[in-house]
């Protein structure tokens, strides 16, 4: 009741160019996932023609290995990004909803499980727009929505900056030993 739903199409890995228009191809998401797409290092020939992206279009891949991989969600903010064939689209009502809550609430919460569980298949399992449909997601007001998704932001921002710094001890160690023991 609170979205409409469609789907990609018509792109592979074998489309892809260093240069062009860009894409997102459902493997993006499991080998760079993130909460939100600004833009995409892929890119396909420029007078390809497919569905292109909307701000706020929420996206999940449609097949995948196992079924808890593909029961995530992302969203694109920018317009104009083609959307690959095997992601389903979802844009939602934005006078109810924040893309980035109902993302997070897919990919984060009970509903991942749910949603995996309906995953169809055996050696590549599939995730059908109908599924998404059945969903029955809790949505608080638009503002505590927007209150727990920027919450959430910052503890993912202060997860990125500890990673970053832990990288860069592990370096500094890695100096020191050689400086000390060789």
């Amino acid at each position: 009741n609170i979205a409409s739903f469609s789907k990609g199409r018509g792109f592979s890995k074998m489309d892809l160019l260093p240069v062009g228009k860009e894409i997102i191809l459902y493997g993006l998401l499991y080998t760079d996932y993130r909460l939100q797409y600004f833009k995409s290092n892929q890119h396909v020939s420029s007078s390809k023609k497919g569905v292109i992206s909307k701000v706020n279009d929420i996206i999940t891949p449609a097949s995948g290995e196992t079924a808890d991989e593909i029961a995530i969600a992302s969203v694109i903010k920018t317009a104009g990004i083609l959307i690959g064939s095997d992601l389903n689209i979802v844009r939602a009502d934005s006078q109810l909803c924040i893309p980035e809550f109902i993302a997070i609430e897919i990919t984060e919460t009970p509903i991942h499980f749910h949603l995996a569980a309906m995953a169809q298949g055996k050696s590549i399992v599939h995730i059908h727009n109908d599924d998404l449909m059945k969903l029955k997601l809790s949505l608080p007001t638009k503002n505590e929505q927007t209150e727990i998704v920027t919450l959430l932001g910052l503890i993912e921002d202060m997860i990125a900056n500890n990673n970053r710094k832990i990288s860069q001890l592990k370096i500094c160690k890695q100096a020191y030993l050689q400086q000390l023991l060789i």
